[in-house]
């Protein structure tokens, strides 16, 4: 457990850092939360996917990524509705994210059942749709000109980016202690999988949970549901896609199909409220709901 501590530590760390390093390039608070803030939330969830598949257990990182997408999708979307109070989805920019993050939630989901698996084509499909995805976005980033203000000097970047390199090796060393600790739980208990999908994803989801509420308090609701989705992407497709590449799978349909209908109703409720434009405090608790009848559902099933 230990090792997941210093995982959310160090990427909480080097989420801190990317924003104070694109501070001094002056990047646009779109680049921020769609691209490089998703991005550097999803390196938990990429490190232990490469540990995974590097030591032959990728079902963790299977796990790890369709509980995250449910925590994401769910939990951290729903709690940040209800903070917010009232939401409004404004941006074509979201609207368009939230569609595309829809399409590759589901394209692993696809290839998994129609193949029994993800092969190394699936994972190479899956890392192409990936670059599509950061093509996507940055076609529709007209949406969004505010530049970020914070003034930061040369040497001081540099030293961020020093710091922050640090934090993604450190992040990189305990997600292989991660992948030890769920395969020395995995010999006692429940299927690597589902220590994934409960244990290891409600580490790494952590750094999304807290760009959003730091985004709410700073008065960026739709830069943090931006993230979310931005997040959910790469998960589903960058980092499912690496695993597939370096240690191709098989996938029971039996012991995927309960988390995959929750991911589903997850995605379809975040998608309809962004694309209604509107979201209050019910809409918020039901996304809660959801994950709370998830988390349940996969404490309590049979192994």
């Amino acid at each position: 457990m230990g090792s997941l501590v210093v995982l959310v530590l160090a990427s909480q760390s080097a989420l801190r850092l990317s924003y104070s390093i694109a501070s001094f390039f002056r990047v646009t608070n779109f680049s921020r939360a769609f691209v490089i803030a998703a991005f550097v939330v999803s390196l938990p969830e990429l490190f232990v996917g490469i540990s995974s598949a590097v030591g032959g257990a990728p079902m963790l990182s299977l796990g790890n990524v369709l509980g995250s997408n449910v925590i994401d999708l769910s939990l951290v979307a729903g709690i940040a509705v209800i903070v917010s109070k009232h939401f409004n989805a404004k941006s074509r920019a979201l609207k368009v994210d939230s569609i595309v993050m829809a399409v590759l939630v589901l394209l692993p989901v696809v290839l998994a059942l129609a193949g029994g698996g993800l092969s190394r084509l699936d994972g190479f499909i899956l890392v192409l749709s990936f670059f599509a995805y950061i093509h996507v976005l940055w076609v529709e980033r007209k949406d969004y000109h505010k530049v970020l203000r914070l003034k930061i000097s040369a040497g001081r970047a540099v030293a961020y980016t020093a710091l922050m390199f640090l934090c993604i090796a450190v992040m990189f060393c305990a997600s292989l202690l991660v992948v030890f600790f769920g395969e020395a739980v995995a010999s006692f208990s429940a299927p690597l999988f589902v220590i994934g999908l409960v244990l290891v994803s409600l580490g790494t989801s952590i750094p999304e949970f807290s760009f959003t509420i730091s985004s709410l308090v700073a008065g960026n609701g739709e830069l943090s549901l931006g993230e979310i989705a931005g997040a959910v992407a790469i998960n589903s497709s960058l980092v499912l896609g690496i695993v597939a590449l370096i240690f191709p799978f098989a996938v029971s349909f039996a012991s995927i199909v309960l988390p995959v209908v929750f991911l589903v109703l997850s995605l379809l409720l975040f998608v309809f409220f962004v694309e209604c434009c509107s979201a209050g405090v019910r809409a918020g608790a039901v996304l809660v709901l959801v994950y709370i009848v998830f988390l349940v559902s996969q404490i309590y099933r049979p192994f």
